[in-house]
This record gives C-alpha cells, structure tokens and sequence, in this order.
C-alpha cells in the first residue's frame, strides 16, 4: 500500500523516470530561488537610483539581516523550552 501523500506523478521504482522527475523538480526549484535572490539584490538599487528612497543596505546585507533576524527570532521562541531551536518547533520534548 502507497503512501497517501505521494502524488501519483512521482514515479514508483528509481530508475531514469525517478532521476528525470527530480531533475526537473530540482531545476523549477533553482530558478525560482535565483528569480527571488536576484528581485532582492536588485530592488535596493532601484529604490535608490529611481524613487530617490534613503535606503541605506545593499541587496547582499538586506538578504544577510533579513536572515539573522529570522534566526534570531526563532532562537528567542526556543529559550526556556527543551528541545535545540533547529527542529520543525520549539515544543518540549516528550
């Protein structure tokens, strides 16, 4: 009996269908990723150059704080719990 999560559009054995269909997946996942980094790097510049916004990071620190903020945040939600901040929740250990 099959997992019911599984879409039926992944392939059953591994196999060259299996390497294709996460080949593809992998390749959709990449170039989204690359869309957004870029959109992120990219808007600073353009803040500045045409709306004259004191904008005062570029793309590369805005990702790098946007990034420690998230992290420290999460770390915060974990003090006083059980469990190391790195998994899915910060819910006490059973």
């Amino acid at each position: 009996m099959g997992s019911p999560f599984r879409p039926p559009a992944v392939p059953q054995r591994p196999g060259q269908r299996t390497a294709e269909y996460i080949d593809r997946i992998l390749a959709r996942l990449t170039l989204v990723g690359a869309l957004y980094v870029s959109a992120v790097c990219v808007l600073p510049s353009i803040l500045i150059s045409r709306f004259n916004v004191p904008f005062y990071f570029g793309g590369t620190a805005l990702l790098i704080v946007v990034g420690v903020a998230r992290t420290r945040s999460r770390l915060s939600r974990c003090i006083g719990t059980a469990t190391t901040p790195w998994r899915n929740s910060c819910a006490p250990v059973r």
